[in-house]
C-alpha cells in the first residue's frame, strides 16, 4: 500500500514521509517478500525529506536495495540496517555524510558479516567526508574500531555476537579507538551475546580505564547474554543465583576509577527483580542493595539500575 501511494499518487505525497521502517515480521518470510526489493528501491528514490531509515534484522535479503540508493535525493540523519556484504552498503553511508545516528546489527543465526563491512569501510573511508557528522553508533566491536577514530562519536552500543573470536587484538583494538574519537565520549552501552562475559564484560572494563574515557564517561550500561541465563539464576527462575552474583560483582569492581560515571546499569535478557520482593531484593544484592553501597566503587554515581531495579 505504501509502494502503491508513494509510486502511483499524487507528486505532493512524496514530502510527507520522514521515517520508514521496513522488513519482513519473520525472517523465514524472505523468499516471500524479496521480489519487493526493485519496488521498495524506486519508492525511497522518490522521498526527498526522508531523514530516518530502518530496515529490520529480518531483512537481510533486501542487500539488493543499496545499489539503487546512491543517487536518492534525501539526507538521513539516522540509518538502521542489518550488515550486509554487498559494497553499495557502505557507499550509502558514503552518499550521506548527514547521517548522526547509525545502527547496524545481524542475527547470530548465520555467520557475523562484521569483517567484510570493515573491509569494504576501510576501502572507502579514506575518501573525505565519510560519515563526518556521525554521533551515535551501535555495531560489532570490529566495525566500532573501523568508525570511531577521528568522528564526533559522544555514544556507542557495542553489540558482541556469540560468534566473535575471543582473541585479544580485537579487544585491544576496540579501547584504542574508543579513546581516538574527536569529541568525549560520555554513553557506552555493551550488549553481550557471547558466553565470553569475562573477557567482553570485566577485562575490556579494565582495559578502558587505561584510556582518557575515564574521566568522560557518564553513563555505562551491560546487558548480560540470555544465554548465560541458566548459569545464572541457578536453581530459581525468579532470582539471581550465586553464579549471577558472582558475575555481578566481578563487573561492578571494574568501576573503580570511572571518575565522571553518573549512571550504571546491569541487566539480564529477559529477565527482572522488578516483580521480587524487597527482602529477595536485598538477599540477591546483599551489601550492594543500595546506592550507597555502589559508591564506594564510584563516588560520582548518582543512578544504578540493577536487573530493572533502580537502587535507593
Amino acid at each position: 500500500m505504501f509502494c502503491t501511494t508513494i509510486l502511483e499518487g499524487r507528486a505532493g505525497l512524496r514530502s510527507i514521509p520522514q521515517y520508514v521502517w521496513i522488513g519482513p515480521a519473520d525472517y523465514h518470510r524472505h523468499p516471500e517478500v524479496v521480489y519487493l526489493v526493485p519496488r521498495l528501491r524506486r519508492t525511497l528514490s522518490l522521498l526527498p525529506d526522508l531523514q530516518e531509515l530502518t530496515l529490520t534484522p529480518t531483512a537481510k535479503s533486501f542487500g539488493g536495495i543499496y545499489s539503487g540508493l546512491l543517487e536518492c535525493p534525501f539526507k538521513l540523519r539516522a540509518l538502521s540496517v542489518p550488515y550486509h556484504t554487498d559494497v553499495c552498503l557502505v557507499q550509502l553511508l558514503q552518499t550521506q555524510p548527514s547521517i548522526e545516528t547509525l545502527r547496524l546489527y545481524d542475527l547470530d543465526t548465520e555467520p557475523p558479516r562484521a569483517p567484510s563491512i570493515v573491509e569494504n569501510i576501510n576501502n572507502i573511508s579514506a575518501q573525505n567526508g565519510f560519515l563526518p557528522n556521525l554521533k551515535f553508533l551501535s555495531a560489532d566491536p570490529r566495525v566500532v574500531s573501523a568508525l570511531v577514530t577521528g568522528r564526533p562519536i559522544s555514544s556507542i552500543e557495542i553489540s558482541v555476537g556469540s560468534c566473535l573470536s575471543s582473541e585479544p587484538e580485537v579487544l585491544k583494538h576496540l579501547v584504542e579507538a574508543l579513546a581516538r574519537t574527536s569529541v568525549p565520549l560520555v554513553s557506552l552501552k555493551q550488549n553481550l551475546r557471547t558466553i565470553r562475559v569475562h573477557l567482553w564484560g570485566t577485562k575490556f572494563l579494565h582495559q578502558l580505564k587505561t584510556t582518557r574515557v575515564t574521566s568522560t564517561l557518564e553513563t555505562l550500561s551491560v546487558c548480560l547474554p540470555i544465554v548465560t541465563r541458566p548459569l545464572f539464576l541457578g536453581n530459581r527462575s525468579t532470582t539471581v543465583g550465586a553464579a549471577g552474583a558472582l558475575i555481578s560483582r566481578m563487573i561492578v569492581e571494574q568501576l573503580g576509577g570511572f571518575t565522571s560515571l553518573k549512571s550504571f546499569e546491569l541487566s539480564l535478557h529477559g529477565f527482572t527483580l522488578a516483580d521480587s520482593s524487597p527482602e529477595e531484593i536485598a538477599g540477591v544484592l546483599s551489601d550492594a542493595n543500595g546506592l550507597a553501597a555502589w559508591r564506594s566503587y564510584c563516588n560520582t554515581l548518582e543512578q544504578v539500575s540493577l536487573y530493572g531495579v533502580a537502587l535507593q
